[in-house]
C-alpha cells in the first residue's frame, strides 16, 4: 500500500510533464497572411492553384494538389507540371501541426526523375470548408531549400 501511495504522485507528475511536452510540438509559427509561397527544389515557388480528388479524398480530409499553375478538376493527376504539393486537408477548421502521420510531400522533378519530399515539420491550418472549396494557410520545411509558407484555397472537385 505504501508503494502504491508513492508511486502514485510519481506517475500524475509524469503524466503532467507529458501534457506539458505535447503542447510544446506545435512550432507556434504564425503561417504568412499572403499567398502560398517560398522554395521547392531550392526554386522560387508561388502558389496558384488548388485542387482535391474525390477518389483520393476520405472522411478525415479532402486529398490536394497545390500547384504554381493554373490547375483543373480534371488535370489533378497530371505529374507533367513543376515542383507541386501534395497533402491532406482536414474537413474539420482547426490548426494541425506536421508529423509523421499527418505531412506534406513536395513532389520535384530532378533529372528526369519524380521525387517526393516528405516534410513532417510545419503546420497546417485549415479556416473555411465550404461545399466548393476548402481555404487554409500552411508552413512547411524540409531541410534546404525545401520551405514554404502562406495562405491556398484549394477548388474540392466532384
Amino acid at each position: 500500500m505504501r508503494l502504491l501511495r508513492c508511486a502514485l504522485p510519481m506517475v500524475l507528475a509524469a503524466s503532467l510533464l507529458g501534457c506539458g511536452e505535447e503542447e510544446k510540438d506545435d512550432p507556434g509559427h504564425t503561417i504568412a497572411a499572403a499567398p502560398l509561397a517560398g522554395q521547392i527544389n531550392a526554386k522560387p515557388w508561388a502558389f496558384v492553384a488548388g485542387v482535391t480528388d474525390r477518389y483520393l479524398s476520405d472522411d478525415e480530409g479532402f486529398f490536394t494538389k497545390l500547384s504554381a499553375e493554373e490547375l483543373t478538376c480534371q488535370s489533378f493527376n497530371g505529374f507533367e507540371q513543376p515542383d507541386f504539393i501534395l497533402l491532406t486537408v482536414p474537413r474539420e477548421p482547426g490548426r494541425y501541426r506536421l508529423s509523421l502521420a499527418r505531412n506534406i510531400t513536395f513532389v520535384v522533378r530532378i533529372d528526369g526523375e519524380t521525387e517526393n519530399m516528405v516534410a513532417t515539420s510545419g503546420v497546417l491550418e485549415v479556416t473555411e470548408v465550404t461545399d466548393t472549396t476548402v481555404r487554409g494557410g500552411l508552413w512547411a520545411t524540409f531541410g534546404s531549400g525545401y520551405e514554404v509558407d502562406g495562405q491556398f484555397t484549394a477548388t474540392l472537385c466532384e
